[in-house]
């Protein structure tokens, strides 16, 4: 878990936000679950550990994404629009 806070904290997420505390716990998840592809069961997961739903959770994810952008961009070498998704798939290869 200090593997994934330090990356995200690296990346500038928005340490404010309740999305970074989702981030987490959905890397958890996926390198747990590595075959689960479907955000949809990812955000779903989220919600039920913390008593939420899964459109919540798919929104404060994206707001604490929002300040990292540039520096995903650049650390990642990927420059078309980023979504939950697409930073997902990217980190997941580094970090699992």
């Amino acid at each position: 878990m200090d593997e994934i806070k330090q990356e995200l904290l690296e990346l500038k997420f928005n340490v404010d936000s309740v999305g970074i505390i989702y981030w987490i716990e959905a890397i958890k998840f996926i390198k747990e679950n590595p075959l689960v592809w479907d955000m949809i069961d990812i955000y779903e997961n989220v919600a039920k550990i913390h008593n939420s739903t899964k459109y919540k959770v798919e929104r404060l994810m994206r707001y604490a994404m929002l300040p990292a952008m540039e520096n995903i961009q650049r650390k990642y070498g990927y420059y078309a629009k980023i979504k939950n998704q697409t930073f997902l798939d990217l980190i997941k290869f580094k970090l699992i």
